[in-house]
């Protein structure tokens, strides 16, 4: 069996710009533009760095993309299953449309604003419940629960991490399947960071998956 492994290289963006350098480079006289990366890029340089920190730059083209809208996986604390002696926080996964829909409405009474359901779908990866508060409209989660059959997490613990992030059950295995895999990963883990070049490689027994994220 393939296994995906993701490496994620940090880029830490220290400029020290001399005089005759800001007179010829706008990005270093505060003039940034969008930036446009090659999805397999390795070297960056100051402006690259610059431009991609202080414009709405977030993901190159062909990353894998998702809603705006806050979005929230199910998991034993949001249900109640919590045990104060060995606290865990596992994201839940099911195949079953009314499991996901009860863990969902558990989680929303659970919650200190209880949020209506406005719409469901559901994806190859996970069932979706756009739930808003109506009170303010504004205030919108999208309420979500893994498909076991796409990825199974419950072997994770935020509280306690591990490298192994979860169990990919969809075949079969190949380049273009675990790209979308670690990039649906990195978006749903990440609350800030800006990918600047994201890319796979396939090794003899995995696939090996860089992201360089500033």
């Amino acid at each position: 069996m393939k296994k995906l492994t993701i490496l994620t290289v940090l880029i830490f963006l220290f400029t020290a710009c001399n005089k005759e350098d800001e007179q010829n480079d706008d990005c270093k006289n505060g003039n940034y533009t969008f930036p446009e990366f090659e999805s397999n890029q390795t070297a960056f340089d100051d402006c690259d760095l610059l431009n991609a920190a202080y414009t709405h730059y977030y993901t190159p083209p062909d990353f894998y993309e998702e809603s705006d809208e806050s979005r929230y996986y199910e998991n034993t604390v949001s249900i109640g299953i919590y045990d104060n002696d060995n606290p865990e926080w596992i994201e839940l996964c099911t195949d079953s449309l009314e499991l996901a829909h009860a863990w969902s409405e558990t989680s929303a009474v659970r919650s200190s604003y209880y949020r209506v359901i406005t719409s469901e779908r559901e994806t190859e990866k996970f069932f979706e419940f756009r739930r808003v508060r109506e009170e303010n409209q504004n205030d919108v989660i999208l309420s979500r629960v893994h498909k076991c059959n796409y990825l199974d997490r419950t072997m994770y613990d935020y509280f306690n991490p591990d490298s192994l992030l979860g169990i990919y059950n969809m075949r079969p295995i190949n380049i273009d399947r675990g790209k979308e895999l670690a990039e649906y990963l990195w978006l749903n883990s990440h609350l800030i960071g800006k990918v600047l070049s994201s890319y796979i490689a396939e090794k003899d027994e995995y696939l090996e998956h860089t992201f360089y994220e500033l």
